[in-house]
């Protein structure tokens, strides 16, 4: 199971979310095992505007910090996943080649 942590201050190509993702969720970076970025989207509200971001975060202990109800962090969703176009896992067989698929007619 993963989680959707949204509003985090995205600061660029190469920067690491992984800080600012233990301090939202009130964890410790080592218990994060993963975050990928979703979403990226400028907040033109304030002056300057900045860019903000949404991640999918796999932790130790999600079940803790989905109790604690943080805002902007909730359990993420086969319909995320759609949604963001994350495959689960990869097919087990690819599908068949057209010259596979002529093969396997001809026997």
């Amino acid at each position: 199971m993963a989680i959707l942590v949204g509003d985090i201050i995205w600061e660029g190509e190469g920067s690491d979310p992984v800080p600012a993702l233990a301090e939202r969720l009130g964890v410790e970076a080592g218990e994060i095992l993963d975050a990928r970025l979703l979403k990226r989207s400028v907040d033109g509200r304030r002056r300057p505007p900045r860019w903000m971001a949404t991640y999918r975060v796999e932790l130790k202990d999600e079940a803790r910090v989905l109790a604690a109800a943080v805002h902007g962090v909730r359990a993420f969703t086969e319909r995320d996943a759609e949604r963001h176009r994350i495959q689960a896992q990869a097919p087990a067989d690819p599908p068949p080649t057209e010259a596979a698929h002529a093969q396997a007619q001809a026997r």
